[in-house]
C-alpha cells in the first residue's frame, strides 16, 4: 500500500481494519504524517514494526533516540501489544573490523533504549515485547535489543532494565517474538 495525500481517504478504510503492520521507510527522517495519519485510523493495530533508512553514515545517537520518541509519541493511543523500530544505515567499514561498528552502534542503541523504554512506559502501556535495531546496509549486519513484559522471578534469561513492566532478553528470544506477535496479529 502507497500513502499520498490523494489516497487518504482509501488508506483510512483500509487502516481501520489492520492489526499487523511493517512498514518500511526509505527516507533520512520517518515519515511523522504516515505515522500520525496510522495512529489516527488504524485502532486495532496490535503489531507495528517500522523500519527506516537509509540513514547517514554516522547515526547520532541523540538524533535516533529524538527519532524513538516522537515516533513512540504518536502510537499512544493504539493498543499495541508489539513495538519495533530499526533504522537501516550505510557504515563503511569492512567486515574484518566489525568490532568497531559494533562498539559504535552499542553505544548509541544504549543511549536510545533508555528512552524507549520510558516512551513506552508513558504512552503505549498494553506493549507485551519490543525491540530497536540498527542494520548496516553495507554487509547485512545489525545489533539490537530486545525486551518483553515481566515474567515470573525464576525465568533466567531475562535481565532488569529501568522499566516497570519490560525486561531485557537474549537475541534468540527477540527474534522469536518478533515472528510470534507477526503472526498472531495477520489477519
Amino acid at each position: 500500500m502507497f500513502y499520498t495525500p490523494t489516497s487518504s481517504g482509501l488508506t483510512s478504510q483500509l487502516l481501520r481494519s489492520l492489526q499487523s503492520l511493517d512498514l518500511l521507510l526509505n527516507e533520512i527522517e520517518p515519515c511523522f504524517d504516515l505515522i500520525e495519519h496510522i495512529a489516527e485510523y488504524a485502532p486495532r493495530l496490535r503489531f507495528f514494526y517500522v523500519a527506516w533508512g537509509p540513514v547517514a553514515k554516522a547515526l547520532d545517537a541523540h538524533r535516533f533516540s529524538h527519532v524513538i520518541g516522537k515516533l513512540a509519541a504518536h502510537l499512544v493511543h493504539l493498543p499495541l501489544q508489539y513495538l519495533g523500530l530499526c533504522t537501516r544505515a550505510y557504515f563503511p567499514v569492512h567486515p574484518n573490523d566489525a568490532h568497531v561498528w559494533e562498539d559504535m552502534m552499542h553505544a548509541r542503541l544504549s543511549m536510545a533504549a533508555e528512552g524507549f523504554l520510558n516512551h513506552i512506559h508513558a504512552t503505549c502501556p498494553s506493549v507485551e515485547a519490543a525491540c530497536i535495531r540498527i542494520e548496516n546496509t553495507l554487509w547485512d549486519s545489525w545489533i539490537g535489543r530486545y525486551w518483553r513484559a515481566r515474567e515470573g522471578p525464576g525465568d533466567k534469561e531475562q535481565t532488569e532494565v529501568p522499566s516497570e513492566f519490560l525486561v531485557e532478553v537474549t537475541e534468540q528470544l527477540g527474534r522469536a517474538d518478533i515472528e510470534e506477535y507477526q503472526y498472531r496479529w495477520k489477519a
